[in-house]
Formats: C-alpha cells, structure tokens, sequence
C-alpha cells in the first residue's frame, strides 16, 4: 500500500465516507474532512498528511504555498514527485516497509498493543468485553497506529520514557475549511 496514492486516508466529502488518496486530496477541489473513529487519529491523518506532503515538496516557496490552498495541484505534478520518492511510502514493501524494521523478529501479540487506549487483556479503558479484543486493523488503521506509537505515545511500556523517536513535537495546524487546505 503506498500512502501516496493508494485510497487509504478516512474522510467525509459531506455526502459520504470513504478513502482516498493523498492525491485525490491535492488533485481535487472537493471539500473532504477526516473521520476517523478516534481523535488521536484524526490529529494522526492531518499531522502524517501534511509529513507526507512536506516531503514531497520540500522547496515551495511561500507564493506557491497560497496558490496551492486556492487551486488544486495538477495530477501530472503530483505524480512526477510521487513516482520520484519511488518505494519509499510503501507501507508493506518486501525491504523498506514505511516506518517499520524488516530486521526486527516479529512477535505474535495482541492487536490491541499496537493502539494506545484499545481494548486488551481484562481491564482498559474503553469498556469492552475481553471477548471483543481486537485482532486485526484494517491498512488505514495500521498505518495511523505506527504513526502515533512512533511519534506521539509513551515508549511502548517502558515506564516513564519519552516516544521512541525521542521527545513529542508540538505540532500546530491551521485549520482550513477542508482537508486540502489544511494540509
């Protein structure tokens, strides 16, 4: 799945929710917002979305950066910087999967490790039953999770550490009336 132009990002165009790509974001003149089922989350897609953009345009100058919030990007200019980052944001690439270790041994755990808050073991926050322990996420999910357990979330058990990417930036976002201006 490649986080440039795979349908992967949850949004609500007004009318219904679907997914799509980072390019349909850019490319389009539609008025999506992100909707995700957890908060944490959609300050995830805003944050990453606009990681992911940064990326791919790293030297736009201010007058382009306007220009930009005003009219969509052309797709043939999204594509050439998209396919120039190659593998890169493939997030299950066979050597570099994005922000994950291929050299890291995989261990079977609880699904539910992997989002700070979900249901695991006996005892959590959100009130569910042990039986409904979730085992799998959907790509879209995965993705987020990685996100926020890399950048935004105590260091996976270990006591009082900081992320595992060090400390947690402070992000803020203008917030524009729709997704693409935001980012």
């Amino acid at each position: 799945m490649n986080l440039l132009t795979d349908a992967w990002l949850p949004v609500d165009d007004g009318h219904t929710r679907r997914r799509v790509s980072l390019r349909d974001i850019l490319c389009s003149d539609s008025a999506f917002t992100v909707s995700t089922p957890r908060d944490d989350f959609d300050a995830a897609v805003v944050t990453l979305s606009a990681a992911l953009v940064q990326s791919l345009f790293p030297d736009v100058e201010d007058e382009e950066l306007v220009e930009r919030e005003r009219t969509p990007l052309a797709r043939e200019d999204f594509n050439r910087r998209a396919t120039a980052q190659g593998d890169c944001f493939d997030l299950f690439h066979a050597r570099q999967p994005f922000m994950q270790t291929r050299s890291v041994a995989a261990e079977t755990k609880n699904a539910g490790m992997l989002v700070p808050g979900a249901p695991g073991g006996t005892s959590h926050l959100l009130g569910f039953r042990a039986t409904s322990t979730p085992r799998r996420f959907c790509d879209c999910c995965v993705t987020l999770a990685l996100y926020v357990r890399a950048t935004m979330s105590p260091s996976f058990g270990g006591g009082y550490c900081g992320t595992i990417r060090g400390g947690a930036p402070i992000d803020f976002h203008v917030r524009g009336p729709h997704l693409r201006e935001t980012i």
